[in-house]
């Protein structure tokens, strides 16, 4: 069962920006396709409405919990770092850099980012 849901925080992550940018006619229109008549479209429209607004509390409820894991890590990882000498200290900084990096992290306000000279020493 976790993995299933690690899996689908991965998967949600990944698409939630996606998904609060479209609407509910932005997915398959049907109404063409199947010439709808003007009650039917109007039908249709509104159980689009009505899952689009149950699929954005969902990826509300997605983004929470995203934020509650980072910060999970975010914690993880200052605890071990205490555990490091200096060499590794300047290790763990290079490669938490990189990964903040990769991910799109931007550093929080009043966060130091390590000195490339401090970093070039090992």
């Amino acid at each position: 069962m976790k993995k299933f849901l690690l899996g689908l925080m991965f998967v949600t992550f990944i698409g939630s920006a996606n998904a609060k940018n479209l609407g509910p006619r932005d997915t398959v229109d049907w109404s063409d396709e199947l010439d709808l008549e003007g009650t039917q479209k109007i039908q249709v429209d509104e159980i689009k409405e009505q899952s689009h607004k149950k699929i954005l509390a969902i990826t509300k409820q997605i983004d929470v919990l995203r934020d509650e894991i980072v910060k999970i890590h975010e914690d993880d990882a200052q605890k071990v770092r205490l555990l490091l000498n200096e060499k590794q200290q300047i290790k763990f900084d290079k490669i938490q850099s990189r990964r903040k990096k990769m991910l799109g992290i931007k550093p929080k306000e009043g966060e130091k980012k390590p000195s490339r000279k401090r970093m070039r020493q090992f």
